[in-house]
Parts: C-alpha cells; sequence; structure tokens
C-alpha cells in the first residue's frame, strides 16, 4: 500500500501542476486568482500566454490588411486589466472587483493601411456555421506621427457574449475589408482559458 501511495503522489503533484485548460464562464475565484498572477507576474511569460489568443498575418505589398486577430476571453480581459492596475493592487482586490461581475468575450482586429486607402471592414465570429451576433463595436483609428499625425490603421473592438459562444468548440473570426480581401482566423476554444 505505501509503494501504491509513492507512486500516487508524484503523478498527482504532476497534475496539480498542469495548467487549467479550457474556456470557462463565469470566472471563479480560482481563476480570477490565476488571472491575478499571470496579470502582476513576468510580462515575457504573459506574452506568451496571449500569443496563444493572438494571429497576425503578413503585409501585402500594398493595400489594407488584416494585421492581428485577437480572441480575448474574459479570463485574458481579466488578466490584461489586472496587468495595467497600480503597484499595490492585491489577489483579494482582483477577486472583489472581478467575482460575479458581468464578462464578455472580445474579437479585436487590427487593420493596417496606407494613407487614405480605407474604405471600412466587418468583424464576424462563427461557430458551427451559425454567426454569433455581437453586443457591441468599436472603433480607434491608429496615427503615426512620423510625418505628421496620419492615420495608419484602425482596430476595431467587437463585444460579444460569453454564454452565447460554446466553450468546447472552435470559432472562427472573419475580417472582410470592404473592396479587399477576407482574412479567416480559427480557435479551439478547448484550448483557452
Amino acid at each position: 500500500m505505501l509503494h501504491l501511495l509513492c507512486v500516487s503522489l508524484p503523478l498527482l503533484a504532476a497534475l496539480a501542476a498542469q495548467p487549467v485548460i479550457g474556456f470557462s464562464y463565469p470566472l471563479s475565484p480560482e481563476a480570477i486568482r490565476d488571472a491575478y498572477f499571470l496579470g502582476t507576474g513576468d510580462a515575457t511569460k504573459r506574452a506568451g500566454v496571449f500569443a496563444k489568443y493572438t494571429r497576425t498575418f503578413p503585409a501585402p505589398t500594398a493595400g489594407p490588411y488584416v494585421a492581428t486577430i485577437l480572441f480575448e476571453t474574459p479570463y485574458i480581459a481579466v488578466t490584461d486589466e489586472i496587468a495595467q492596475r497600480a503597484a499595490n493592487y492585491h489577489a483579494p482586490d482582483a477577486e472583489q472587483d472581478f467575482l460575479g461581475k458581468p464578462e464578455s468575450c472580445h474579437v479585436i482586429a487590427q487593420v493596417d493601411f496606407p494613407y487614405n486607402e480605407y474604405d471600412g471592414f466587418t468583424v464576424q465570429l462563427f461557430q458551427a456555421g451559425k454567426k454569433i451576433e455581437s453586443l457591441s463595436k468599436q472603433g480607434t483609428f491608429l496615427y503615426t506621427d512620423e510625418e505628421g499625425p496620419a492615420p495608419v490603421g484602425i482596430q476595431m473592438d467587437v463585444e460579444y457574449a460569453p454564454d452565447e459562444i460554446d466553450t468546447d468548440r472552435t470559432v472562427t473570426v472573419q475580417v472582410a475589408i470592404d473592396g479587399g480581401p477576407t482574412t479567416r482566423a480559427t480557435f479551439d476554444l478547448s484550448q483557452l482559458r
């Protein structure tokens, strides 16, 4: 019996050390604490985690294009917000601020374009062939200061209700540039938190 226990304890320890996988909603107290430690910890590690939620695309030789698509789960949104807080912010504060509060998913798409070559674009989210309707959309122009302030891109933040999304399946984000290309990015939600 002791031998069996010795074998099981290392196995249990290894399993406990594995990160929790799977997009969950609403966030549990444990998920909020994990988000706190990721948000206040090593920025390089946080960037590595965020990379799983982001797709980047190469620039074409001319014209507007989708530079990045980010699928932001409630966990990643909370982690990012915590990372931007003051230094004297603590795990119990995070739990109080986020536990039981409304949460949402966001698709954040960045379209880069040469000056005066932007006509518009649409962002849509699909799952199992069905379009998921957004709650809100907000666009922000991106500027460069190299030759005076000139718009060089736009970032669109599209909000979705998490309970409209099956957290065990893949989702596809489609960004269509008016008069230009359509870009798609797929995210396996069972592998995201």
